[in-house]
């Protein structure tokens, strides 16, 4: 389990991650727990159903990679032999300025004030994953890990500012999750997970979110249900939380 600490202003909000079950925390105006295994009826916590896509890295690599599409799999040989360098925990500040400025070219401002964590919080919890090509950081991958799984918390690119380049990008993308499965698995990890997909029927009546869920699929897995909880400690974090709207949980 990783319980990620982040100051919202004032506020002080948890995020827990890799737990069965929610639970309370005392000390705190705010608690998230994305994709929790079990469902469960606790008082004060409002539960939404998510869905996700894991990876059993308890299998050999060999068998992961041959349940890898044949696609993505040339897709990510290809990258091999793109002009292109894997840098682990480097340039967290370039990966930042991508990632803010990814999140405010799609409309979401108030998510990337609130919901991108800073660079302290990067380095104190996550594990960056990026691909760098002439010293410029093309796509970045922010994973969080306990001692059995590792998950997707955020992922951010340059393929709408780089245009002529998109192709290496989209290539580099798949080649930084393969990076990051091998990574886990030679750490002794269990479980990869994809830090979420969108329901079927919702993905159909968006372009984007398809889009999502066709790359993700790509690395075979297992989609499975997962559900997600939160709960207000603080009054007042409760009026921001209804002001901007539900930004604190997606």
């Amino acid at each position: 389990m990783l319980i990620v600490d982040k100051k919202i202003f004032n506020f002080d909000t948890k995020e827990v991650y890799f737990s069965d079950y929610p639970f309370d925390i005392d000390g705190c105006d705010f608690l998230k727990f994305p994709f929790c295994k079990n469902k469960a009826e606790i008082d004060g916590f409002t539960h939404q159903k998510k869905f996700t896509l894991i990876i059993d890295l308890t299998q050999s690599l060999d068998t992961i990679w041959q349940n890898v599409g044949s696609s993505c799999r040339k897709y990510i040989q290809r990258a091999q032999k793109d002009d292109i360098e894997i840098k682990i925990n480097q340039r967290y500040n370039d990966f930042y300025k991508i990632i803010t400025s990814q999140v405010k070219s799609m409309g979401r401002d108030i998510r990337a004030k609130f919901d991108t964590p800073k660079i302290d919080i990067m380095k104190r919890y996550a594990t960056l994953f990026t691909i760098q090509h002439d010293n410029d950081i093309l796509v970045g991958h922010l994973y969080l890990e306990d001692e059995n799984h590792i998950i997707l918390w955020h992922s951010a690119s340059k393929r709408f500012q780089l245009k002529e380049q998109a192709q290496v990008i989209s290539r580099a993308s798949r080649l930084l999750h393969w990076d990051a499965i091998k990574y886990a698995k030679q750490k002794g990890l269990t479980v990869f997970d994809f830090g979420g997909i969108w329901p079927e029927k919702e993905a159909e009546k968006d372009k984007s979110k398809k889009g999502i869920n066709f790359f993700k699929l790509q690395f075979g897995g297992e989609k499975v249900t997962r559900h997600f909880y939160y709960k207000f400690y603080s009054k007042t974090f409760k009026f921001a939380y209804n002001l901007y709207g539900r930004c604190f949980t997606k």
